[in-house]
């Protein structure tokens, strides 16, 4: 029974690779060769059993000619591409010519290498094209070292579905005669210069090496903080009034006062491509109101704090996760109809930080904020009910004078309440009130 399972499989990679090459049928005339690949485990014999699993698929399938490691690697040490370059992911991006050079004098098509990491529970496997290029890296859970068959073809699947279109198109280029040998020269450097710049490579580490390989795929995700204070300013509407148009207060304001935040990156995750954030922001503002004839002083402040996970998709682009909790007050001096609104909500949402090139980020955020608790004019309309308001935020931070920061932060909160049992000594119907923040700081900061 476990080999026509692993028959039925092999079929399957056979069949995929069938499918994905037929489109060339029509104008390349070799169409029908089988993918030249080779496939190299980087992780030892801590990496040994997930290997061999998709090693076996691949070398069982009449639609693919596997080369030997070995002979692989006699022509590409020619060209600058040996076992420890393989290894050490962090210097790939340096070195597509090579990758692509040695693939050339190899007749290779494809390279997969294979590594494991996660004390052996996770699996990794970076699918190279013909022209050196990383196409896409496939990664799968394990289960103590092990990789299912039904994992191992999910698995080759999603390699081939990046490989082979981009074997097709090179197919073609070199039946044109638009891709040649010469194409695939590596140039030896002579010159001074790239002496020195040989001196320095060769002095970093391989840690250093791989970390400066991986800010280049997925960001800086060191740890650090960034402190930002500057002006606050923005507006504030509030409408309360019962549905007959009996009672009514309006409070429109402007803010004009100072804010601060603080946002660090705590600690980073899954490889270094993911980490947990954390924040916290304040912002004060006095003001004066007219009520009727008589003129109020008060204040509007804000405090919130949340946490964040970020999820790095590019060097560019992260998607964040945001969980936190903030308060609004708003308070004026005693008088007969309105002193304040106080408001403690959570705040869950998410949204994307872009960065465009070292210049500046961009960041946008949606977010819901559950009421939890929240009182007017120290509960004299009663208490309020409504649980839920909304929110948005936005940020562009300008990095051109890195460690020193600038920023522009904006902030958006809307919260709908009813009263549905006013004190009758007060108001006699339910009542119902709208309150919408618009906040601007403009900050500058420094980062640690």
């Amino acid at each position: 029974m476990k080999n026509q399972l692993f028959h039925f499989h092999l079929g399957l990679v056979s069949l995929l690779l069938c499918i994905l090459m037929l489109p060339a049928a029509v104008s390349a005339q070799d169409q029908e060769d089988p993918l030249r690949l080779v496939y190299v485990n980087t992780s030892g014999s801590e990496g040994q059993e997930s290997y061999q699993a998709v090693r076996e698929l691949l070398s069982g399938s009449d639609q693919i000619d596997l080369i030997r490691e070995r002979n692989f690697l006699r022509s590409a040490r020619e060209v600058g591409i040996d076992e420890e370059v393989l290894a050490d992911w962090g210097r790939w991006p340096e070195l597509v010519d090579n990758f692509a050079a040695a693939m050339w004098h190899s007749n290779v098509e494809g390279l997969l290498i294979h590594r494991v990491e996660d004390q052996g529970n996770q699996l990794y496997i970076t699918v190279f094209g013909p022209r050196g290029w990383e196409l896409t890296e496939v990664e799968r859970s394990l289960d103590d070292g092990t990789l299912g068959e039904p994992a191992a073809v999910e698995t080759l699947r999603e390699a081939f579905s990046a490989l082979v279109p981009e074997v097709r198109g090179f197919r073609r280029e070199v039946s044109e005669g638009s891709i040649s040998d010469e194409d695939f020269q590596i140039a030896k450097e002579s010159d001074d210069s790239a002496d020195v710049d040989q001196a320095e490579s060769d002095e970093l580490s391989p840690r250093d090496r791989a970390l400066a390989g991986h800010r280049q795929r997925y960001g800086d995700m060191s740890r650090n903080i960034a402190i930002y204070a500057g002006a606050l300013t923005g507006r504030r509407s509030m409408n309360m009034d019962q549905p007959d148009g009996s009672f009514s207060i309006y409070h429109r304001t402007g803010l004009m006062g100072f804010g601060a935040r603080v946002d660090a990156l705590i600690t980073t995750i899954e490889r270094d491509t993911a980490a947990f954030e954390a924040s916290g922001v304040v912002g004060f503002s006095p003001f004066t109101t007219v009520f009727g004839e008589r003129e109020l002083s008060g204040r509007f402040m804000r405090f919130g704090a949340e946490g964040r996970y970020i999820n790095a998709r590019s060097a560019n682009t992260r998607l964040r996760v945001i969980a936190g909790v903030e308060t609004i007050n708003v308070a004026l001096e005693g008088n007969e109809n309105y002193t304040g609104h106080g408001y403690l909500m959570g705040r869950i949402g998410g949204g994307v930080h872009h960065s465009v090139g070292r210049l500046l980020t961009v960041q946008a955020d949606g977010l819901l904020l559950p009421v939890l608790l929240s009182s007017n004019s120290g509960g004299a309309y009663g208490t309020p009910e409504g649980l839920l308001g909304f929110g948005a935020e936005a940020a562009i931070h300008l990095n051109l004078f890195e460690p020193f920061l600038v920023g522009l932060f904006y902030n958006f909160s809307y919260i709908d309440q009813d009263y549905p049992d006013p004190d009758p000594s007060v108001i006699t119907l339910p009542a119902e009130s709208i309150d919408i923040f618009h906040q601007i700081m403009i900050g500058v900061g420094y980062r640690l």
